[in-house]
């Protein structure tokens, strides 16, 4: 009886804490792309974050469509990533 009493109390615990999650959408521009390469190094290195969920680059409009979870990563974490390529984003 206590123990499923237990996991009742946990699962709410465990739902509670998720609830907060919640993904996230940020688009930075980036100037100093000049080829496809730098979009990838880009995409490649974002996607080693934690939390991030999706990265999409578009060369033509220089520009990092990143989707994350904001439990696991926060979006200055992101953008400071993106200007230790180099690269500044706004």
């Amino acid at each position: 009886m206590k123990s499923a009493l237990f996991l009742v109390l946990a699962g709410i615990s465990f739902t509670s804490a998720t609830a907060f999650a919640k993904d996230q959408k940020a688009t930075y521009t980036v100037k100093e792309w000049s080829c496809e390469g730098c979009a990838k190094k880009s995409t490649k290195a974002l996607k080693q974050i934690e939390g991030v969920k999706e990265v999409a680059a578009d060369l033509d409009k220089k520009e990092l469509t990143v989707t994350y979870d904001d439990a696991k990563v926060k979006e200055a974490e992101i953008a400071a990533a993106v200007k230790k390529m180099k690269f500044n984003c706004d």
